[in-house]
């Protein structure tokens, strides 16, 4: 590699915070935000998973929208611009408006030839999709009876945006066109690896040296005004089945019985060359030191129980960094919830690493946000570099396995950390973070 990449600021946009500080806090206080699911979800069908946890009628708000931006652009387009902001209004980087009409900015001190996008997403404008199907669908008489059931006002009318509303690469396609950023704007589509994956592409396009600076990250939002969306999961049998909401999101422990599903969200990260931060005298929060993804070729929606893909995977990424196993601090663990999974993963970390790395599970304060969660995990993983602090995992009383898993949330020194994410499909990705 070229350059060192580092990571200079966030934003943040989830059930636990809807910026980076309220979501830290969220993580270090062990604060989730479930609910129970809609009750008009259940005039379509039966659940077998009762909870979730919804973004809760957030509506971003930034300087950088415009009012028609609600109407003409998906939900995950708005965050991605929302939590952009966030990041660059963080990362003291003026900007100035070029045309105030379509709200076209240029950064400041950023060469827009140099300048990229990376954004994650399982399935885009999925909630975009569905609002002019069922509009289409509701907008004869026979089905205007069920336009009462759902109650969602925004059915009553197709959206003459809706095919670049659906489209899964508007959202770092409208993120490059706000900010006039003419260098690579690539969207990575890896189910719940797509986050990581994303960041990943980012580091390598500044560690190459074929850019300076780069926002990267991943989003999310499954709205369903039927719940559709939601059953797929849980008619599959990965959706906890525990029916007290205090206890019901528990990865990595004996108890568990499937993840709990995350409406959505969002997290940007800034990264640059270490040469670029230093230039413009930025914060530098983490050093990226090193990006692996693997395919594993097994099964659409598991795991290989034997974990070798997995193993294999995160031996070469520790490889790639530079360091020994035993040289890392902490794992930021994909810990879903599910069965097989956690039991794979634990066993796989406890193979490569050992029992005395800490370990943590994000998703057991967030739930999971699927092509998001990988971003979001990475601002965890980066902060707990910068901060040396862990957040415990909430609701872990039996492990699954004998390690170190954070049940409180602690100071620890952090030198060097690792997220790592698992997707359907077999898609596997992981990081390796670490002081500069």
């Amino acid at each position: 590699m070229k350059n060192r990449a580092v990571i200079t600021a966030t934003g943040v946009i989830s059930p636990a915070g809807m910026n980076t500080d309220e979501f830290w806090n969220s993580c270090l206080q062990q604060k989730d935000y479930i609910c129970p699911i809609p009750e008009n979800w259940k005039h379509y069908s039966s659940f077998m998973s009762q909870y979730w946890s919804p973004l809760d009628k957030y509506f971003p708000g930034s300087e950088w929208l415009l009012k028609m931006d609600l109407l003409q652009l998906d939900f995950c387009q708005l965050m991605v611009l929302d939590a952009a902001y966030q990041a660059i209004t963080a990362s003291g980087i003026s900007f100035s408006i070029v045309d105030s009409r379509k709200r076209i900015m240029r950064l400041e001190c950023i060469n827009p030839e140099r300048a990229g996008v990376f954004i994650g997403t399982g399935t885009g404008g999925i909630t975009s999709l569905l609002s002019a199907h069922l509009s289409q669908l509701l907008s004869t008489a026979d089905h205007l009876r069920l336009s009462s059931a759902n109650q969602d006002s925004s059915l009553k009318r197709y959206n003459p945006f809706t095919v670049p509303m659906m489209m899964v690469n508007g959202s770092a396609d409208i993120l490059g066109i706000r900010l006039s950023l003419h260098g690579m704007n690539r969207t990575v589509t890896a189910a719940c690896s797509s986050g990581t994956m994303a960041i990943g592409e980012a580091y390598r396009a500044v560690a190459e040296g074929r850019l300076d600076f780069a926002l990267a990250g991943g989003v999310e939002y499954l709205h369903d005004p039927s719940g559709g969306i939601f059953r797929g999961f849980d008619i599959a049998g990965t959706l906890t089945r525990i029916s007290d909401p205090v206890s019901c999101n528990c990865p990595f422990d004996q108890s568990r019985s499937g993840f709990l599903f995350c409406e959505g969200g969002c997290a940007i990260l800034m990264i640059e060359s270490l040469e670029h931060a230093v230039k413009r005298g930025a914060k530098i929060i983490a050093e990226i030191k090193a990006y692996q993804n693997a395919f594993e070729a097994y099964n659409l929606m598991m795991m290989d129980p034997a974990g070798l893909h997995i193993e294999n995977l995160l031996r070469s990424v520790v490889n790639q960094s530079g360091l020994k196993v035993q040289e890392i601090d902490y794992i930021n663990a994909h810990g879903t919830g599910t069965v097989l999974n956690d039991q794979i993963e634990s066993d796989v970390i406890d193979r490569v690493f050992g029992k005395e790395v800490p370990v943590n599970s994000t998703k057991s304060i967030t739930g999971h946000a699927l092509g998001a969660s990988g971003a979001l995990e990475a601002v965890v993983t980066a902060l707990s570099v910068y901060y040396d602090r862990v957040h415990g995992s909430k609701n872990l009383r039996n492990p699954v396995r004998n390690l170190n898993f954070v049940k409180n949330t602690s100071t620890h020194r952090v030198k060097n950390a690792l997220t790592e994410s698992f997707a359907f499909g077999g898609h596997y990705a992981a990081l390796v973070l670490g002081k500069v």
